[in-house]
């Protein structure tokens, strides 16, 4: 990260430095990213929030340039950042568009609102859907995986198509079945990776199909693209069953009695012969 209090005091006012683009010629964008995304902030045309903010507290900060929020970053710090460009930066220093909103968590299954993925859902065709990918800043899946790079991790990338499937299933269900009390069972997910997918913004593009041939059950077929500058990072397909709630209870139980059942019997060995 670049160290602004290391700089000499005959530096010029934009230096080129590491994550942070020379703007004194033309305009420039600059995405900001969370601090935790320090290490794809070495590269250019990209900071760190707190490398901004400091920017921006030393009166280091001036135009032509546009920023753009990157991963981690979210409205109610992009409003913040608002604020303090128009009281401190010149006009020629730009925001970009307010980040993405989350979804609320009971769309997602989520217990905590920091873990969802995803926001902005919304159906653009009768059988397609669009959404955007939402890293926070204190996502736990994040917070705890070791291999800090550049890229988002693989597993946050499957848990936020998961996050999808769950979001869009329900829309589906409550729309034409809105009596009906449906619990989620998940029974096929596969996913391939084509490209790194960077904390700048990602799209995630989802085709369903739904079939109810049977009373107690809704089936759903699913196909998933995750979208970066251009490119198909990854694919992804799910299958899972809506089914009447007291239905899949009562196979939950049954299932969780016969494998108790069978789990308490005694351990038959083999004799082992010579």
């Amino acid at each position: 990260m670049h160290n602004i209090e290391e700089e000499s005091s005959t530096a010029p006012r934009f230096p080129v430095a590491t994550g942070w683009p020379d703007t004194r010629h033309a305009a420039l964008t600059v995405f900001v990213v969370a601090d935790r995304f320090a290490v794809f902030a070495e590269g250019t045309s990209v900071t760190t929030w707190s490398e901004l903010v400091e920017r921006i507290a030393r009166d280091e900060l001036s135009g032509p340039v546009r920023l753009l929020a990157g991963q981690g970053v979210s409205r109610r710090d992009w409003a913040w950042l608002g604020d303090r460009v128009t009281a401190s930066c010149d006009e020629d220093v730009v925001l970009g568009p307010l980040p993405p909103e989350p979804l609320y968590r009971g769309d997602t299954l989520n217990q905590r609102q920091a873990n969802v993925l995803i926001g902005d859902l919304c159906r653009i065709a009768e059988d397609r859907w669009a959404c955007e990918l939402v890293i926070g800043d204190d996502t736990e899946l994040i917070q705890d995986h070791t291999a800090l790079r550049q890229h988002i991790p693989g597993m946050l990338l499957m848990e936020a198509t998961c996050q999808m499937y769950i979001a869009v299933t329900s829309r589906v269900v409550d729309a034409r079945w809105p009596d009906i009390d449906f619990y989620m069972v998940m029974q096929r997910f596969r996913i391939e990776f084509d490209r790194y997918v960077f904390p700048l913004p990602a799209q995630l593009l989802m085709s369903v199909t739904s079939d109810r041939s049977r009373e107690d059950r809704v089936r759903f077929n699913m196909s998933v693209t995750i979208e970066q500058a251009g490119h198909t990072c990854a694919r992804a397909s799910w299958s899972c069953q809506r089914i009447v709630r007291d239905t899949i209870y009562a196979i939950e139980n049954h299932r969780a009695c016969q494998t108790l059942a069978a789990a308490t019997q005694p351990v038959r060995t083999q004799e082992v012969t010579a």
